[in-house]
């Protein structure tokens, strides 16, 4: 009786840590709450699988619908600041990919 009343709480224990932990990822954001300097923010994600998703981001003024998947971020289209989307094909004009030439800091730093 007495092994069974530990597992149990310890069951409970776990279940509750669980719990927290996943309640803090799903607030992290407000957790944070807004920042004035900041140049990028993920304005809206959508999950089309367990493992990938559609998210708009926004950089400065302009906004990137992007997929996301867990080997890959593919840009889709662009959303322009006189409010015109760029269609897909014309797309890789505007978007240079980072090539382990340039790296990654510099590529942000560009943008």
């Amino acid at each position: 009786m007495e092994l069974l009343r530990l597992i149990a709480s310890l069951v409970l224990v776990f279940g509750l840590l669980g719990g927290l932990l996943w309640a803090l990822k799903k607030m992290q954001a407000r957790l944070q709450g807004p920042s004035a300097d900041r140049k990028m923010a993920v304005l809206e994600s959508l999950s089309l699988a367990p493992r990938q998703k559609i998210a708009l981001i926004q950089i400065g003024t302009q906004q990137l619908v992007v997929g996301i998947t867990p080997t890959a971020i593919t840009p889709l289209m662009t959303l322009t600041e006189e409010g015109t989307l760029v269609p897909p094909n014309t797309l890789a004009t505007l978007v240079t990919p980072v090539t382990p030439a340039t790296g990654f800091k510099e590529e942000l730093e560009r943008v």
